[in-house]
């Protein structure tokens, strides 16, 4: 009988201690500053949206942007003069899916070749920077007009004096899209477009778009963009925001995401941290460098942060967290 009691006594203990929240992590030292390869660009100019950033581990850079070869200039490009009246109404438009989208696509092409102005078109939207920018992408000389409309992100381009469609993009699932920023990430030279598009479940698997220029056409710079685990394009079901800093200082930007919802089962009051990704220039790609979570409450999230900063390589900050407790 003394013995059951002892063990019942002793299972008891270790569960309450399993439920218990963990200590509180010791914050993090703020970023060091990296010795700059290159003369650092501005940084992009972040959403009014977006709320500052938690204090990161410090993150060193992983690649030398000096290495970096820039990316040959497309030739100089003429447009259709523009006429100052011309009013843009795709109001009109009938049909979905992709015949929709040929239709605007057809519109939009007629109205820029009769020459009809980016700036005419900004001052239908109530946040134009979000729909619609002419910035320059190919380095000829003469912005292309980036149009995000419906579920698309449409770009023209100035070819033999008229304007053409260079690329139109889309993501599976997509419920609406917007333009996020138009700035050179990787310092080839050429300014890059990032998009965002909300996805499925009322918006709650969002996901980004990069493209970038090689010299004949759009390609999208993000490795493994359908994969929630490692890739930088989404967080699985779950909203995020996007910031654009040069966190190294190295000169070329990261890419950084905040979850700023629940994600999908955690609104059913499942234990829910906030999650940062950093994603990072590689010389090739946008890949994943880094995730981070706040602060844990439970025992096993610490354990889960000791196994990430394990496979990091971070040995002291696995053992700090192996140590909680």
């Amino acid at each position: 009988m003394k013995h059951r009691v002892i063990s019942f006594v002793t299972t008891l203990l270790l569960i309450l201690t399993a439920c218990t929240p963990a200590n509180q992590i010791t914050s993090v030292p703020v970023i060091d500053s990296a010795t700059a390869t290159s003369s650092p660009l501005p940084t992009a100019t972040a959403t009014a949206t977006i709320t500052p950033l938690p204090t990161i581990p410090t993150f060193t850079p992983t690649f030398d942007a000096s290495t970096i070869l820039t990316v040959t200039p497309a030739p100089q490009a003429e447009c259709p003069k523009e006429i100052s009246d011309l009013v843009f109404d795709s109001n009109n438009l009938k049909g979905s899916g992709n015949d929709y989208n040929q239709q605007f696509i057809d519109y939009t092409l007629d109205y820029l070749n009769s020459g009809g102005s980016p700036q005419s078109i900004r001052m239908n939207y109530a946040h134009p920077d979000e729909i619609v920018r002419k910035e320059d992408l190919t380095g000829d000389g003469i912005g292309e007009v980036i149009f995000a409309y419906g579920i698309w992100i449409d770009i023209f381009g100035c070819i033999n004096g008229d304007y053409q469609l260079l690329t139109a993009s889309t993501k599976d699932a997509a419920q609406g899209s917007k333009i996020i920023d138009v700035v050179d990430i990787n310092l080839d030279g050429l300014a890059e477009m990032i998009s965002y598009f909300d996805g499925c479940m009322g918006s709650r698997c969002p996901s980004i778009e990069i493209l970038g220029w090689d010299g004949e056409q759009f390609q999208s710079l993000i490795e493994n963009p359908f994969s929630s685990i490692e890739g930088c394009s989404y967080m699985g079901i779950a909203p995020f925001q996007v910031e654009i800093q040069d966190i190294d200082n190295n000169g070329t930007s990261e890419i950084i995401f905040q979850n700023t919802g629940n994600p999908w089962p955690d609104d059913l009051d499942f234990p829910y941290r906030k999650e940062t990704r950093i994603c990072t220039w590689n010389g090739k790609n946008i890949v994943l460098y880094q995730i981070y979570f706040d602060n844990p409450d439970y025992r096993f999230q610490a354990l889960q942060d000791a196994e990430r900063a394990m496979q990091s390589d971070d040995f002291r900050r696995a053992l700090d967290f192996y140590n909680k407790p």
